[in-house]
């Protein structure tokens, strides 16, 4: 048995997962992906390279291989004032029957949680879709059935009213699950579940970090043509559409942020709070909490490209890129982490916007050094860039 899987099969068991869930399997996905080929192979008696190939030619093989590399971490009202900006800004305003979309619904406590609330505020004609591209994920957020460990993000209260004993567990009470339709669905590739214009809010958090550009592009915009005008979209705490698409715009709900289509709102009273400012360019104007996450981000974007995982250096760079727009090399290491990733017009953007914040740039209020680059050598690196892409 081979301990590991040759580059060239890896190189196509990647491209075939990636074309299939939209994956961008490297650094340490692709690790992953090697270790499950390598362990799933001994077991059948084959060698690495055989399984991956009969995987290549068998759906339900290929299947099992991306449910293994999909990330099912989740938790009850993760990201609370996400919940309490949908239950005070934007719930009270819709005019029934109202639908939100949970995808990549994981075990079920998102959509379980969008539940709660739904009931909580006595919103009857209301209910909830959640998807998921894993059918093992699946059937445990049908079930409903979660250990003690699995409750945080519950109060007490919440946890008396919604859920009930179940031997060492707690089981989701039934008018809770009665709010909820669970259905496999691959986000990348298949149209949403539900009629265009249908749904009025969807939550997709944590779930496109781990798409390629084309698939997170091809994604948003399909979400965008079903969203009824004035549609919300709510993505994880430190995402951003920011260089990715125009086809939704900023608002500021309450303490957080989502993305809502363009139009006529949706609303029986006035819409969710108007659109943010753009991202400002001056230092000063940044959030001074923001500026702080900046460095790790680069940090963490940095190790992604040394490890070959440009997905993640492409979602690093751009949360700093957004938290600091005054930041150029956040701007030029995200047109490198796309250029890697084969996504050229979007690596461009970067280079350009680079390019605007370095002549924007006070002499003052920076050092000369940004972060290991000399000003007119980073000049130099980002027009090379730029004439290369034909500007």
């Amino acid at each position: 048995m081979t301990a590991r899987v040759d580059e060239r099969i890896m190189d196509r068991v990647s491209a075939a997962v990636g074309a299939r869930a939209g994956l961008s399997v490297g650094g340490v996905m692709r690790s992953r992906l090697g270790r499950y080929l390598v362990r799933t192979a001994n077991s059948a008696g084959m060698s690495a390279e055989e399984y991956a190939m009969t995987a290549l030619a068998d759906p339900v093989r290929l299947q099992l291989l991306i449910e293994e590399l999909t990330v099912h971490e989740s938790s009850f009202f993760r990201d609370a004032n996400q919940f309490h900006a949908l239950a005070r800004e934007v719930l009270p305003r819709l005019d029934g029957p109202i639908l939100i979309w949970s995808c990549g619904c994981s075990h079920g406590q998102e959509p379980y949680s969008l539940a709660m609330l739904l009931l909580e505020g006595d919103h009857r004609d209301a209910s909830v879709v959640a998807t998921d591209v894993s059918e093992r994920a699946l059937a445990n957020a049908r079930a409903g059935r979660y250990p003690t460990r699995a409750l945080r993000g519950l109060s007490t209260e919440r946890l008396a009213a919604w859920l009930e004993p179940d031997g060492e567990g707690w089981s989701v009470r039934e008018v809770v699950r009665r709010r909820v339709r669970f259905a496999r669905h691959n986000l990348a590739t298949d149209p949403p579940p539900f009629r265009p214009g249908e749904c009025q809010v969807v939550f997709c958090r944590n779930v496109l970090i781990y798409f390629h550009e084309r698939a997170l592009v091809g994604t948003i915009d399909r979400m965008c043509r079903w969203l009824p005008d004035g549609g919300l979209l709510f993505l994880g705490h430190s995402e951003s559409l920011w260089q990715v698409t125009s086809s939704f715009e900023l608002v500021r709900l309450g303490d957080v942020f989502a993305y809502r289509k363009p139009g006529a709102q949706i609303s029986r009273a006035a819409g969710p709070a108007g659109p943010a400012a753009p991202p400002p360019v001056a230092p000063a104007a940044v959030s001074p909490a923001g500026l702080r996450e900046v460095p790790a981000l680069m940090r963490r974007g940095e190790l992604a490209m040394a490890d070959g995982d440009a997905a993640t250096a492409v979602n690093a760079f751009r949360q700093a890129a957004y938290l600091d727009p005054a930041h150029p090399v956040a701007h030029f290491q995200l047109g490198l982490a796309l250029e890697a990733q084969g996504a050229a017009r979007p690596a461009a953007r970067a280079y350009r916007a680079a390019r605007t914040a370095l002549r924007r740039l006070d002499p003052a209020s920076r050092p000369p050094e940004l972060v290991g680059y000399r000003t007119d050598v980073l000049i130099r690196l980002i027009d090379a860039k730029l004439d290369g892409a034909g500007r």
